[in-house]
């Protein structure tokens, strides 16, 4: 509001809100920061035009109402059967506010991306129809975010998770049933180690079921499981599912099925009985809640000195009444440490400790900064306004 800029371009652009209203596009601006970032715009001001449900980010000349005008009517007037053009910055802001997305990433100076472009291009105005918006996206980089190594690729997210189409992407009628049997079906989303590892570090809460697809155990956990998906859904729990031969060097996970859920970035296992669907969504609803320091294994602290940014550990003993009272005092400043993003941890582990260079006495705090200790030269069990001001 305040920004000269800013205003300079809406006295430009309100030089043709009327000749937008004759075109069928309706004008309207928003002073709202947080909003904006949220888009991935960092720079004000911006133009965005929805088509779709799809937003479209302007990157011309603001300042040259005839030549936005002509943008705008140009986007309005494209063929109903096109997969928008979408930027790296607009695509995280989609997929989050998005339910059902589908997105095509593929390389625009690629032959084969383009030619399975035109044959998608055919079945863009049915996935509308079918409440599923479409969009494409050439950016290596972003692609290989989410462990996609070979162009073109399509990914379906629903509320969020990802799940790759893995059959011809020349067949869109194949491609189109297999779209529309996502949305309508209630399966638990397989997800890859890339993926996870970037859902961990993104949602505030995650369920995660570590399974063995050639264990029939497994597959009748999964059943059960998939009866509380919605649930898990509706209360903001992302319910996901992974294969993996690694799951025990990975996560610690020697005999699966085992379920996980994650606050922000914070492992705890389940450790009743998966059969139980009730009893599982109940346990997972109330870990939104619970308000503790997380004990983790020495695996699970491994994957995540090597997985998270920053992280801060507290190397205790168990039957230390002196770690006791530590514990009980870091719990003051856990919850401020989450609304920092700041995961914070403890392990009962002495020697997890040494193997990290720490030979001080137990209790310990040290902060992880990609991988690269820090060691709490205070007393941990001196006011926790004295720790938390260490963390900043």
């Amino acid at each position: 509001k305040n920004d000269d800029e800013s205003e300079d371009v809406l006295r430009d652009l309100e030089e043709i809100d009327d000749d937008a209203d004759k075109s069928g596009i309706a004008f309207v601006k928003i002073s709202d920061e947080v909003l904006a970032l949220e888009f991935g715009l960092e720079t004000l001001p911006a133009l965005l035009y929805y088509r779709n449900k799809v937003p479209l980010l302007y990157d011309g000349n603001l300042h040259d109402e005839k030549l936005v005008l002509t943008w705008l009517e140009t986007h309005k007037d494209l063929d109903a059967d096109v997969i928008e053009d979408i930027s790296s910055s607009i695509l995280p802001a989609l997929i989050d506010n998005t339910t059902y997305l589908a997105v095509l990433f593929y390389d625009r100076n690629d032959e084969n991306s383009q030619t399975t472009l035109l044959e998608l291009e055919s079945i863009d105005d049915d996935t509308s129809k079918h409440g599923i918006p479409f969009v494409k996206i050439s950016d290596l980089e972003v692609a290989s975010d989410y462990g996609i190594t070979e162009l073109p690729a399509l990914v379906y997210f629903e509320k969020k998770i990802p799940n790759f189409y893995q059959g011809d992407l020349k067949n869109e009628e194949e491609v189109l049933n297999w779209l529309i049997h996502q949305k309508e079906s209630d399966e638990i989303e397989d997800v890859t180690n890339k993926v996870l590892a970037q859902m961990i570090k993104t949602s505030d809460f995650l369920a995660v079921l570590f399974y063995d697809s050639g264990s029939n155990t497994s597959q009748t956990i999964m059943e059960e499981l998939e009866r509380i998906d919605d649930d898990c859904d509706q209360h903001g729990i992302p319910l996901v599912k992974i294969d993996d031969s690694q799951l025990e060097s990975l996560y610690g996970i020697k005999n699966p099925p085992a379920l996980a859920f994650y606050k922000k970035q914070v492992p705890k296992f389940y450790t009743g009985d998966l059969s139980n669907e009730e009893q599982v969504l109940n346990w997972l609803v109330e870990q939104m809640n619970v308000e503790e320091i997380e004990d983790v294994t020495p695996a699970v602290l491994q994957q995540m000195i090597k997985n998270t940014d920053f992280l801060s550990i507290l190397f205790y003993s168990k039957n230390d009444e002196r770690s006791k009272k530590v514990i009980k005092e870091l719990e003051n400043i856990d919850d401020e440490a989450d609304e920092r993003n700041l995961p914070f941890v403890k392990i009962a582990d002495e020697e997890m400790a040494k193997s990290y260079g720490i030979d001080d006495e137990i209790p310990i705090l040290v902060y992880f900064e990609k991988q690269i200790p820090s060691i709490f030269r205070g007393d941990p069990s001196s006011p926790s306004q004295t720790i938390h001001k260490w963390f900043i």
